[in-house]
């Protein structure tokens, strides 16, 4: 995979097995929005960006009822797959400030996290937008305009580096 650097991409996913099988006996269970009741264990996956496809770099596996964060959390920080100079994408369901701080401060790992409209990082991000006059038209949709600017991180105390945030509008 060459000495560049790298794009991993960290995801999760619910491996159900049904309730009376008697195999998977460490999995979780859950109880759904529904009031069904599942069984299984969630798997999580890094992998490493390559032309159009991914690479499985890293893997980990653990009870469906654990958040996706704690089974993460090992792949983050300790797998050998990560090196200075990547850069993690992550979902918004690993969005943990001390995780971010670790893995730039640490690992020396760069990390991108999408922002709802409603976080404040994201509307911090706009307002700053605002009043540094940064925005730009987007090179290929005619009615957004995006902008990057820096300084969001004092609203998130858990995360002690840095911060950056594009957005558009």
């Amino acid at each position: 995979m060459g000495l560049g650097r790298r794009i991993p991409l960290v995801d999760t996913t619910h491996v159900e097995v049904a309730l009376e099988a008697g195999t998977s006996e460490c999995s979780g269970g859950v109880k759904n929005d529904d009031g069904s009741r599942s069984r299984g264990d969630t798997l999580a996956t890094v992998r490493t960006l390559l032309d159009h496809a991914g690479l499985i770099t890293q893997m980990g596996l653990c009870p469906m009822h654990v958040h996706d964060l704690p089974v993460c959390r090992l792949l983050f920080e300790a797998a050998s797959v990560r090196r200075k100079g990547d850069v993690l994408w992550e979902d918004r369901g690993f969005v943990d400030g001390e995780t971010i701080t670790f893995l730039k401060q640490q690992r020396h790992v760069d990390v991108m996290v999408p922002l709802k409209s409603t976080m404040w990082s994201s509307q911090e991000a706009g307002q700053l937008a605002e009043l540094q006059d940064v925005w730009q038209p987007h090179p290929s949709r005619e009615q957004q305009h995006m902008a990057c600017v820096q300084g969001v991180e004092h609203l998130w105390e858990a995360c002690q580096v840095p911060l950056n945030a594009c957005g558009r509008r």
